[in-house]
């Protein structure tokens, strides 16, 4: 069987083989650039194809991966993924679709289907559902695919959104982007694509007059940090970015003649801002450096880029009469929000960050500047009294300033609104320590913070900062990281969410908390009262001598106790040994005693427990794991880490695990649980006699 490998498969492929140990999925994302999810949808592939090689793939319970093979055959292996001719890649389709807009953006001409069709291995059918899908995309930007039998396809529109759409691809925090590939930038553009070797911005990059594109970024990014400092600002990570992006796009257009033009009547109110004197030194230093020169329409294009560039801190340069009608006009967005929302939401962090969005939205607005949000039909379908809070705000935006926003931005309005919301309901303290990361600015940073908030009462969020700030100096107090983009970090555990919380990244994060032992010790400690000291168990809740095949059998008798008793839904069983499948055993002790459990949301309906004391001991799974004969399995309405497990084993246990495992009679056992063992009924009459328990034909039922 052959197994064919994409682009980031092989790049998965390529880090395992690099690997002397086992490592784990969060590594490899962050050493090739994507998301946990998209490593482990490839993994199965991956291993298939490694499986083809004879080359074995384990993966531990810890979540470790690791491939089996000597030097010699990692280093075959290796030749064939990184040397293997690009045309023989595998693009997924949102690869192709990138591929395709590089083509038809750049300067060349049309492509035929044949060329198509040959560059990207893939049938006609296959050709044509991918350009109905760039026609899609194209569409916001008043861009339009063209095509004719003798040309081919090609893109055709204003100078202004052709720019718009090159400078989108090339700085799209989306994944997929990663991937893209480099535009065609040859002397022979109907004979030479661009293969999947590099990003768009690096292709863009390439074209400079410059022999190294690493030289033409380092130039770009120093005329990006003159415009803060000018300005007296601080760019987000995505704006700058895309000011490097933007800059690098018009450097290539004007070289080969493709100018902006813009009104005289609005050019003379450009010039008239004060980020048109920045504009011009940016422009006469890449005259200097590089030999191009700018036109005055060009000029005031890099104005508005400046701008319409998203701040992370406000600009120094605004005047007093700019502030006072910014703050009346604030004051009248969040009165209109307020009334939608029918209670107040008006805090410093609420002012501060619109002051600082709401110029640079002024601006786009005015000269037309597109700006995208992909997150914005979900705030909409998510968030909606949010989101219809942010259209009464823009209402009153627009009798202020005369402009009307477009949806997009009224969701970005929509997340400070949420954010402010969220902040104005009483919480419970936070436990765990998480740093968020987000490099798309404040809006985006805010509603990501108010989700953990409202989802997570035990997180405590100690700060929010940008990529250039985490990766210089990760915060000594924190116990996790949650970020919006693969950092790479090595010291301290980081989940890569959605900044509008999918289902997906709510479980990656709630995977992440449950490996964090609680910082707050109180309610769990032997000496103050916790809500599980009061607990009893059900004589009726203990088995006694069952004979189990392996320690799933066991959990799912102990489990089928627990849903019989009705603390818990009959799919909490399989959850109690999926946990132990992934997390290991960690609720093993010493003297024989297994705490299986899992999490409240996996069907936990009250607070309950059932002890189940084994005949023949069973092995779980780990090196080094003592034989259990004894199984307390608990539904618990409040979450268990490993931590809290060990409490709870000297809580309700004390020293007694050894003494149970050894117990040779009911009575016995019953009589060491003491009072753990709520009065009643003898349990013996409880089973029919002490002869009939534990035999296999009385556990069947429980087991079905």
């Amino acid at each position: 069987m052959t197994i064919a490998l994409n682009t980031l498969a092989r790049k998965i492929a390529g880090c395992l083989l690099t690997e002397v140990g086992p490592v784990y999925v969060r590594d490899i994302s962050a050493k090739i650039g994507c998301s946990d999810r998209m490593v482990r949808y490839e993994l199965d592939t991956v291993s298939q194809w490694f499986e083809t090689k004879d080359v074995t793939v384990f993966r531990f319970h810890d979540g470790k991966i690791s491939i089996q093979a000597d030097d010699n055959e990692r280093a075959q292996l290796l030749a064939e993924v990184q040397n293997r001719a690009a045309d023989h890649a595998i693009l997924s389709p949102e690869e192709r679709q990138y591929v395709l807009l590089g083509l038809f953006l750049s300067k060349g001409g049309g492509h035929t289907v044949d060329q198509l069709t040959r560059l990207l291995k893939v049938s006609r059918a296959t050709l044509h559902k991918d350009l109905a899908e760039i026609r899609q995309k194209l569409r916001p930007y008043g861009l339009t695919l063209t095509s004719s039998p003798k040309h081919g396809y090609s893109i055709t529109g204003p100078e202004r959104k052709i720019r718009q759409t090159i400078a989108d691809i090339a700085s799209c925090p989306n994944q997929a982007t990663h991937q893209v590939t480099q535009m065609s930038t040859s002397q022979h553009p109907h004979t030479q694509f661009p293969t999947p070797v590099s990003g768009i911005l690096d292709g863009i990059l390439a074209a400079l007059p410059v022999k190294d594109p690493r030289e033409g970024y380092s130039f770009l990014h120093s005329l990006v940090s003159l415009a803060e400092d000018r300005l007296g600002t601080r760019f987000t990570d995505i704006a700058r970015t895309s000011l490097i992006t933007h800059l690098a796009i018009t450097i290539g257009r004007v070289q080969d003649g493709d100018f902006i033009t813009i009104e005289p009547t609005q050019l003379g109110a450009i010039k008239a801002e004060k980020h048109y004197e920045t504009a011009k030194e940016i422009c006469n230093r890449i005259t200097a450096r590089l030999g191009v020169t700018f036109p005055e329409s060009e000029i005031g294009y890099v104005t508005l880029y400046l701008l319409g560039a998203k701040r992370a801190v406000p600009d120094r340069q605004v005047g007093r009469t700019q502030n006072a009608l910014l703050n009346d006009l604030l004051q009248k967005m969040v009165a209109a929000a307020e009334e939608s929302l029918g209670f107040s939401i008006a805090d410093e962090e609420l002012i501060s960050g619109l002051s600082t969005h709401l110029l640079a939205v002024y601006y786009r607005v005015k000269y037309g500047l597109v700006i995208r949000n992909p997150l914005y039909r979900e705030i909409k379908t998510s968030y909606p009294a949010f989101y219809e809070a942010a259209v009464r705000a823009s209402e009153a935006f627009k009798e202020n300033s005369g402009l009307s926003l477009p949806e997009e931005e009224i969701a970005y309005i929509a997340m400070h609104v949420g954010a402010a919301a969220v902040r104005s309901r009483p919480v419970s303290s936070r436990k765990k320590r998480v740093a968020i990361v987000c490099p798309n600015g404040v809006g985006t940073t805010s509603v990501l913070s108010a989700q953990l908030k409202a989802r997570y009462p035990d997180v405590e969020i100690v700060g929010t900062y940008l990529v250039a700030e985490i990766l210089r100096k990760v915060p000594d107090n924190i116990d996790a990281v949650i970020s919006t983009v693969p950092l790479g970090l090595r010291n301290v555990p980081c989940a890569v969410v959605s900044p509008v919380l999918r289902f997906e990244d709510q479980m990656l994060i709630d995977d992440l908390l449950d490996l964090i032992p609680s910082t707050d010790t109180n309610l769990w400690s032997s000496t103050d009262k916790s809500p599980l000291s009061s607990l009893r168990l059900g004589r009726g809740a203990i088995l006694f001598d069952v004979e189990c095949s392996d320690w799933k059998d066991a959990v799912r008798v102990a489990g089928q106790v627990l849903v019989d008793k009705g603390f818990c839904e009959k799919r909490y069983v399989g959850a109690m040994i999926r946990q132990i499948e992934k997390y290991g055993c960690y609720a093993v002790f010493k003297g024989g005693l297994a705490l299986p459990h899992a999490k409240p949301s996996d069907g936990v309906i009250r607070t309950g427990m059932s002890l189940v004391r084994l005949k023949n001991p069973v092995k779980f799974p780990g090196p080094g794991t003592e034989p259990v004969r004894t199984l307390l399995a608990l539904a618990c309405t409040e979450q268990l880490d490993p931590d809290k497990a060990r409490r709870l084993n000297q809580l309700v246990l004390g020293n007694k695990s050894a003494r149970l495992s050894a117990a040779r009679t009911l009575d016995e056992l019953i009589h060491l649980l003491g009072d753990l063992v709520e009065p009643g009924l003898d349990a013996a009459l409880l089973y029919g006699g002490r002869d009939s328990i534990g035999k296999r034909d009385d556990c069947r039922s429980i087991r079905r």
